[in-house]
């Protein structure tokens, strides 16, 4: 049986593996080149009627999906955790403060096929939030040129009104379940 995985494991490394690479600068220092690590930041929100999620629309200056609908997402920059990109995520994108602490480690997807560009994505949720949030003051003023078109708390009952980016349509099913029952 062992054996048996031995020689599933030499088929799959040899014929997708590329190993990551070193380039330099004009300075002379050193850089590897590998895949990239983002984060998407899921922000939910209980009141009266339900759970709510905090997304956006895809403006024109994305390289992708244009139009579509995601979960607040993006790299992690240089000298800042994954919980720090969260909060700075969510501010650019929808102009909302969420302290770092706030994120939990949801879940990570590490699967190259997922994603053109084969991120690490490592997924937080933030759902521990008074239901004030529901009523603040979202704003695009804080991200890059273009980079979202429109800002809204939906309900979970409303996810299938919109058209999504990447595979998150999937994942809100993932969330709504982990919010009803614990369990993702």
């Amino acid at each position: 049986m062992e054996n048996e995985k031995i020689k599933t494991a030499e088929s799959f490394i040899k014929p997708v593996h590329k190993p990551n690479f070193q380039v330099s600068t004009t300075t002379g220092e050193f850089y590897w080149i590998s895949r990239s690590v983002a984060v998407l930041a899921i922000v939910v929100c209980q009141d009266d009627n339900g759970w709510h999620i905090l997304v956006n629309q895809r403006g024109e200056g994305c390289p992708d999906y244009n139009g579509c609908w995601n979960i607040p997402c993006g790299y992690v920059d240089w000298g800042e955790t994954c919980e720090e990109a969260c909060s700075r995520e969510i501010f650019e994108e929808c102009g909302v403060k969420i302290h770092p602490e706030m994120f939990k480690l949801f879940n990570v997807n590490s699967d190259p096929r997922d994603s053109s560009r084969q991120n690490i994505t490592i997924r937080y949720i933030a759902n521990e939030l008074i239901d004030e949030y529901l009523n603040l003051e979202l704003s695009n003023k804080n991200s890059e040129q273009n980079e979202v078109a429109d800002i809204k708390w939906i309900s979970f009952d409303e996810v299938d009104n919109f058209e999504w980016a990447f595979n998150h349509r999937q994942l809100l099913d993932v969330i709504y379940n982990y919010l009803m029952n614990g369990k993702h």
